[in-house]
């Protein structure tokens, strides 16, 4: 019986641990697409900004061939997302 515990417990925690990964790595995944888009009609000032609004911090960020690209991160997940500044 106490093992049937232990592995239900085990298993709950392993659950909400995923669960929580995933969050971060949706929310990376809209703040990295914000402060692109950000980057491509503002400027770095404002990716910055829309990163920190967006509860994630800048990891990079440049500028190539008209299209502005940038990473962020959100606990432990990474995001990276790309803006064309010609349209």
């Amino acid at each position: 019986m106490v093992a049937v515990v232990a592995a239900t417990v085990v298993v709950s925690a392993l659950v909400v641990q995923a669960g929580g990964v995933a969050t971060e790595r949706a929310l990376a995944r809209s703040a990295a697409d914000a402060a692109a888009l950000a980057l491509a009609v503002q400027g770095p000032a404002q990716a910055s900004e829309s990163a920190r609004r967006n509860g994630a911090e800048i990891v990079a960020l440049a500028v190539v061939d008209g299209r502005a690209q940038v990473t962020v991160r959100v606990g432990r997940a990474e995001a990276t997302a790309v803006a064309d500044r010609s349209r």
